[in-house]
């Protein structure tokens, strides 16, 4: 791969950071919809969990602690939808959207049974019978002594009828401390959308210019290997609606492997077409080493995740990216066995 290519990769990787981390892409379209957020009334609108636990420093963060697993700890309020937007008019075109952030940093957070057993901040969806619709989360890191914000929109499912809003440490051991969270009711800056185009844009042009010469080199030998690829990217640039669409017509997997993992069937999707992906590729480009084409793979992953960063209904997830480079990585290794004992079979 040329130097141009190299550049162009660190920059619109840098580029995407910048998005992703600094970027708001939204914008208030009401007041802020928690009472207190930035705690200078001490509690006064929140309700605690724990109280013992929850305790509030004279320069007014607030620190939650659990010495303990197995416990449940959590600061929140929790309200109705139409007593926060009573000029609010629901249109069928314009769902709600709502923006939540917080100010926080962590100490010594450890390891729960399961994956979602972490510090973090969270929206919790009902409907009108208070039965819970679905829980939206913002996980905190394990150990960031450092003051940051964190920020994500989440879209409202039209039976939703009431809100809560947790800050929690859920059995785990650990701190979190916090001096500000915030719940806007938000649409989509008219520039944001601009961006998203231009951002998919261009990272499915660094797709093409990544896999073009396996294409041209696969078209005359193995059109298998150029499926497989052609399907990864189309997979990249689809919306969340027609992915969730299709993902409803494979069936239901769910097994924990750690704490932070468990297989699912998006899991075992990546895995799946990237460990295939590699054994194809591996095996059939004979225009490349197998070591090369092990990391092409593994950039066409990465380039997909941070595709995804600018399509409505994904996200990029580390995890997906991890489990895309294990299944290139197992895969590779696997052709590169079979190359190897067929190498052996045939000198003989």
């Amino acid at each position: 791969m040329n130097r141009l290519f190299w550049v162009a990769t660190i920059l619109f990787l840098g580029l995407t950071f910048f998005y992703v981390s600094s970027y708001n892409a939204y914008q208030p379209t009401d007041k802020e919809w928690l009472v207190n957020p930035d705690f200078k009334s001490g509690f006064e609108g929140w309700e605690r969990h724990k109280t013992t636990w929850i305790k509030q420093e004279a320069s007014g963060v607030v620190t939650l602690s659990l010495s303990e697993p197995k416990k449940y700890l959590a600061l929140y309020q929790k309200f109705t939808i139409e007593s926060r937007l009573p000029h609010y008019q629901a249109k069928e075109d314009a769902p709600l959207l709502l923006q939540l952030s917080g100010i926080a940093r962590t100490f010594s957070i450890g390891s729960g049974d399961k994956a979602w057993h972490e510090g973090r901040l969270s929206l919790v969806f009902y409907d009108v019978k208070g039965k819970r619709v679905s829980i939206n989360a913002i996980p905190l890191p394990r150990d960031n002594p450092y003051w940051r914000t964190y920020r994500k929109t989440f879209q409202v499912p039209p039976e939703v009828a009431s809100v809560r809003v947790n800050i929690n440490l859920l059995q785990v051991v650990g701190t979190v401390q916090i001096k500000e969270v915030h719940l806007f009711p938000v649409v989509e800056k008219q520039e944001a959308k601009w961006f998203k185009q231009l951002g998919v844009l261009v990272w499915v042009v660094m797709m093409i210019w990544l896999v073009s010469g396996y294409a041209r080199y696969f078209w005359q030998r193995s059109k298998t290997g150029v499926l497989l690829v052609a399907l990864l990217m189309l997979g990249a640039i689809i919306s969340g609606d027609v992915k969730t669409q299709l993902m409803s017509q494979l069936p239901e997997l769910m097994y924990s492997i750690t704490p932070a993992l468990t297989l699912d069937k998006d899991v075992f999707a990546h895995f799946l077409f990237f460990f295939l992906a590699a054994i194809v590729m591996v095996a059939c480009a004979h225009h490349k080493p197998w070591w090369q084409v092990v990391i092409d793979l593994i950039l066409l992953g990465l380039f997909i995740e941070c595709a995804q960063v600018f399509i409505d209904g994904r996200t990029a997830d580390v995890m997906d990216f991890w489990v895309d480079v294990t299944g290139v990585l197992a895969g590779g290794i696997m052709a590169w066995l079979w190359l190897s004992v067929r190498s052996v079979i045939r000198r003989r």
